[in-house]
């Protein structure tokens, strides 16, 4: 298994962060 889900927690946690201005996105 590559690990799908993993890349997908981390879109989410990504997109959270961004969301809440945390990461800034280029």
């Amino acid at each position: 298994m590559p690990g799908e889900p993993v890349l997908e927690v981390e879109d989410l946690k990504t997109i959270f962060l961004t969301r809440h201005g945390v990461i800034k996105a280029v």
